[in-house]
């Protein structure tokens, strides 16, 4: 079970139960009629306990759920010969937007990586751990899909302007391009318009314009290409998101990661080692427990 669902089935059951109990302690010291106490006492009993079976409700959805997902990801894994982990770490703290910028205890579930299209990518639920008001903990999933760069590259948002003007308020900046479709089409947010146009070039953009892009926001973050979306998803539409991110991080141009890659005075924006993702000389292992890691084809 889930912490955060817990936490709610333990204080509803807790406040019910002081509730029912308060309520009938009080019947010993209030003098009420026999017609009026029964219906008194059935109504309370009755009302507890709906509270108490919804709470119950509530975490055997949130398990029933998060079982399903952890079910159809497997099998994907096994369809497209990629590996499934139950349960990671590796992302926390790897990007810096939200809902990425939580604390040190969010974590990942259902992780699927593999190789599609020619890019790495990978697929899993962020858990967003945010501690509430009452001082415990609420968790929050966020559906995740991510192809992978070989550099670390500044950040850029493409978010859609049927999305963009709904939240305007909160998007700061913006870039044009040479395409007028794309600019009703997007909103591009970036700190350096020079990188952006060279990474935004017309074979991009072509494809950024198709239907199939359209539809989501996408980040380019972190040593990746990602989309995500509030709480648990299918695999349902996954190959078609894994399509477009494969597509736009096989588009990213070599000059522009050779610039983040390779240090030195002709490059003098690029800053070593810490833009790689592996850093030279060291393979990057991921932050996993064994037994939380399955081969796909132990899956039937």
């Amino acid at each position: 079970m889930r912490r955060g669902v817990r936490h709610v089935v333990i204080r509803v059951a807790t406040g019910v139960g002081c509730v029912a109990f308060g309520l009938l302690a009080l019947l010993r010291f209030v003098d009420l009629p026999g017609d009026v106490a029964f219906p008194f006492v059935v109504g309370t009993l009755v009302v507890c306990g709906a509270l108490f079976l919804g709470s119950v409700a509530l975490c055997a959805y949130d398990v029933l759920g998060n079982e399903r997902q952890r079910r159809e990801h497997m099998a994907f894994a096994e369809l497209h010969g990629w590996r499934f982990f139950n349960r990671s770490n590796e992302f926390t703290g790897r990007f810096t937007l939200f809902p990425f910028d939580g604390r040190a205890e969010d974590y990942q579930l259902n992780i699927v990586r593999g190789e599609f299209a020619g890019a790495q990518c990978a697929a899993f639920t962020y858990v967003r751990v945010v501690q509430s008001e009452e001082g415990g903990e609420v968790l929050e999933p966020y559906q995740v899909v991510l192809a992978e760069l070989p550099v670390f590259l500044p950040r850029l948002e493409l978010v859609p302007e049927r999305i963009a003007h709904k939240i305007a308020a909160t998007l700061t900046g913006d870039l044009d391009v040479e395409s007028d479709d794309f600019n009703r089409s997007w909103r591009v947010i970036c700190d350096d318009r020079r990188y952006a146009h060279a990474v935004l070039h017309p074979r991009m953009i072509e494809r950024l314009l198709e239907s199939d892009a359209r539809r989501h926001s996408i980040l380019i973050e972190g040593g990746a290409v990602l989309m995500w979306r509030p709480g648990r998803r299918s695999t349902r539409s996954l190959a078609s998101r894994l399509a477009v991110l494969s597509a736009v991080a096989r588009r990213i141009p070599e000059h522009v990661v050779r610039e983040y890659r390779e240090p030195g005075p002709g490059n003098p924006r690029a800053l070593g080692e810490r833009h790689l993702i592996t850093p030279l000389g060291e393979a990057r292992a991921p932050r996993l427990a064994a037994f939380d890691i399955f081969d796909a084809g132990s899956y039937r």
